[in-house]
């Protein structure tokens, strides 16, 4: 008789487990400008593996932040080096559990989040690693929403 929780089977992946989670208070709910806000300030504060240069934070002070940090970081992403944007993405595709339990809040946080991938892949260079990285990233996250609600 007793299992309270009908999803005790799934793993953390599965978007009924992670909104079981959040109903049971055991996960914090947050808006996806927050995450990347959070994602974006511990990005800029590490040295970057294997490269002699600027650091991360170097780089990031290039851009002049008035009012909102994310909104401008998108908009200016195109004055970072590729490698900078690079390696950006890829903390973002390691938190991809994450991001997708923020986007399954709501369909504006998945607009949000698409719109801060379009903002980037119209400032970055076709031909750049970072451009790549960011469509493959906004791929895997389309797709992996997509199989989670079919």
């Amino acid at each position: 008789m007793g299992n309270r929780s009908t999803h005790s089977n799934h793993s953390p992946q599965d978007p009924a487990y992670m909104m079981d989670q959040l109903s049971q208070g055991k996960q914090r709910l947050r808006n996806i400008t927050d995450l990347l806000q959070e994602r974006i300030t511990q990005y800029v504060s590490r040295q970057p593996t294997g490269v002699d240069g600027p650091k991360f934070q170097d780089e990031f002070s290039q851009i002049k932040i008035e009012n909102d940090m994310v909104n401008t970081f998108f908009d200016e992403i195109n004055k970072m080096s590729d490698h900078f944007t690079f390696n950006f993405v890829e903390t973002l595709k390691a938190d991809l559990e994450t991001i997708l339990l923020t986007l399954y809040q709501s369909a504006t946080e998945c607009a949000t989040f698409f719109t801060f991938m379009l903002v980037m892949l119209r400032r970055l260079s076709p031909i750049e690693g970072s451009f790549a990285n960011t469509l493959m990233l906004a791929k895997s996250v389309a797709l992996r929403i997509n199989s989670d609600h079919s």
